[in-house]
């Protein structure tokens, strides 16, 4: 993004200061996470907060959010909150895609209903059972949101990240596709180019 000429930051979910590789580590915060969702949401508008005080160049009246795996949760509830105002749009890459209760009653202003929310998923993402899938393009719908979802038949979860292509990792259920990690960053960097007028 950086490299595109985007003011760029990362809001530490976990709230460790570092990176966590240890599933003994990172299940009991990720576990907490996914049943706290308003813990999500509150984690995130503080990097929001962080951001616009701490990073000068930082206009965040001119934002996106994009987020991968847990970060593509991330984005995800925080346009479905509504805590966030004027989001310009809203990028999930092989997020986890379900409905929580908790956004069921957010009453979204039209600015907010009209962000651009993209979702890139792979068919074949075992973490997203078929019924998550559904609930969550309801809700979605429900809200009133423009949004849209690209789903890549037989692409497995994690499909953008190019270390994903040992045996073991196809047997857990992640897998690197070139087209699928291709393409939705392709897509993803003309939305933007679009909602910022490039």
């Amino acid at each position: 993004l950086a490299a595109n000429g985007y003011v760029a930051f990362a809001v530490d979910m976990y709230g460790c200061e570092r990176a966590l590789w240890s599933a003994n580590e990172f299940r009991p915060i990720l576990n907490n996470l996914y049943e706290d969702r308003s813990i999500v949401v509150d984690r995130f508008l503080a990097g929001v907060n962080a951001a616009e005080s701490r990073v000068p160049p930082a206009d965040v009246t001119r934002a996106a959010t994009l987020g991968y795996c847990l970060g593509g949760m991330v984005v995800l509830d925080v346009v479905r909150s509504g805590v966030v105002a004027d989001l310009r749009a809203a990028v999930s890459f092989h997020g986890i895609l379900d409905a929580p209760s908790l956004f069921d009653q957010s009453q979204l202003s039209e600015a907010q209903k009209a962000t651009k929310v993209q979702v890139y998923h792979g068919q074949a993402d075992p973490f997203i059972p078929p019924q998550k899938l559904e609930a969550f393009k309801d809700q979605m719908q429900r809200l009133g949101m423009d949004w849209m979802i690209r789903e890549y038949p037989g692409v497995s979860h994690a499909f953008t990240r190019p270390e994903k292509i040992r045996s073991e990792d196809y047997a857990k259920g992640f897998g690197y596709d070139e087209a699928a990690a291709t393409e939705s960053w392709t897509r993803a960097r003309a939305t933007l180019r679009e909602v910022f007028l490039e």
